[in-house]
């Protein structure tokens, strides 16, 4: 596997004014690599860990590998500025370095994304707890659900597949509960 050298070594060409034609990962590198590839795919799927994070995630391979080229060259700079190699190979101890490395980006990703999505998902419940208790006042008897379908915020979503989520949510809590009037689906707050 070759990378562009120009993308990692501008640098080490300012230095020593040299290019590596190519870089390739050792044999032992390749498995570690496809290792984390599939691994990485698995995460992707869709209730997997990554699966919100797609367009981050999507590229931590391509950025470890990157990473490990990187620490590879740099830790051997002394023996690249002797024998001056046309071509370089990535070992797997680095490859396994650039791995930890982009991995632990990742979490640092994931812990934003899951605060801001808890964040958001609070918000959309108290959204619809509010919009349940103002029209429950307009209708002490119960809230048509359907009501609560069309006059949800659109940041919320105005469907069943939007709403139904928060609505059962929030009845685990115990903050509203639902009653039958005929075939309606109604739900009111709890007292």
């Amino acid at each position: 596997m070759s990378f562009a050298p120009a993308l990692y070594f501008r640098t080490m060409m300012m230095i020593e004014n040299f290019k590596i034609e190519s870089i390739d990962l050792s044999a032992d590198a390749q498995k570690i690599r496809h290792q984390a590839e599939v691994d990485i795919e698995e995460k992707l799927q869709e209730f997997g860990e990554y699966h919100n994070k797609k367009p981050f995630a999507a590229k931590i391979l391509e950025q470890a590998t990157r990473i490990a080229g990187v620490l590879s060259l740099f830790d051997n700079l002394q023996h690249i500025q002797r024998q001056k190699p046309n071509h370089w190979m990535i070992g797997a101890e680095y490859m396994s370095g650039g791995l930890e490395i982009a991995s632990w980006y990742m979490q640092q990703i994931s812990k934003l994304y899951d605060r801001e999505f808890e964040e958001e998902t609070d918000s959309r419940e108290t959204k619809v707890l509010s919009l349940v208790e103002a029209l429950q006042k307009e209708n002490p008897e119960g809230v048509n659900l359907r009501d609560v379908y069309r006059k949800a915020p659109r940041d919320v979503g105005r469907n069943k597949n939007a709403i139904r989520p928060i609505i059962e949510k929030l009845h685990q809590q115990g903050k509203i509960m639902p009653l039958k009037i005929g075939k309606k689906e109604v739900w009111k707050m709890s007292a």
